[in-house]
């Protein structure tokens, strides 16, 4: 009797967005602050117009999508996987790296905080609380990215033990993918966002 051995699904949805928030990324970085700010007791005017509003609103809200869209594709592909091993393991790193990028990074970049965090633009109030996506769901948004930065510890380590597990197996694709995607996620865990969480936690 002849078996066969299921084929490994790609997560290629999840890599597509991921590919496009890292094209954005050098773009959203540069997003000036917003709104007024003191030198000394002097009120100063806003650095950027309010024209750039709509445009934060699109970024921000694709890096809620991306990431909403990519863990319900590893949910899917967690039930649907042929290899399970691998399927589970490309999708949950490219879910994973999307989570930092898209839902973490994206709003402190484009609201501008990153921009006052090197020092590009001086101090000013930016309370979370005050911008989107705070504005739209609240708590929704910073609870999930504080328990990212906790998952970290176990997450990272684990994808990249999984990744050294399908090499082992000759399973290439996957274990490039796998280890490629916790990469990304660990390099913009740790870069890229300075004074972050005393920004979240204001």
């Amino acid at each position: 009797m002849n078996s066969t051995i299921p084929k490994t699904k790609l997560p290629w949805l999840s890599l597509a967005l991921l590919g496009i928030l890292l094209i954005l990324t050098p773009y959203a970085t540069t997003f000036a602050p917003h709104g007024a700010y003191y030198v000394g007791q002097v009120l100063q005017k806003p650095d950027s117009p309010d024209s750039l509003y709509p445009l934060r609103v699109v970024l921000v809200l694709f890096g809620l999508v991306a990431t909403v869209v990519t863990f319900a594709e590893f949910l899917r592909l967690l039930r649907h996987g042929g290899s399970r091993l691998a399927t589970a393991a490309m999708s949950f790193a490219a879910f994973f790296a999307s989570a930092v990028v898209g839902w973490r990074l994206f709003p402190y970049w484009v609201m501008g905080v990153y921009q006052v965090g090197i020092g590009a633009f001086p101090q000013r109030d930016q309370d979370p609380k005050s911008m989107i996506p705070m504005t739209w769901i609240g708590e929704f948004w910073r609870l999930p990215v504080l328990f990212l930065i906790l998952l970290c510890y176990v997450v990272l380590p684990g994808l990249a033990v999984l990744a050294g597990v399908l090499l082992w197996k000759r399973q290439f694709t996957a274990a490039g993918i796998t280890a490629g995607c916790t990469g990304i996620a660990l390099m913009f865990m740790r870069a890229f966002s300075p004074d972050y969480m005393a920004w979240l936690m204001d």
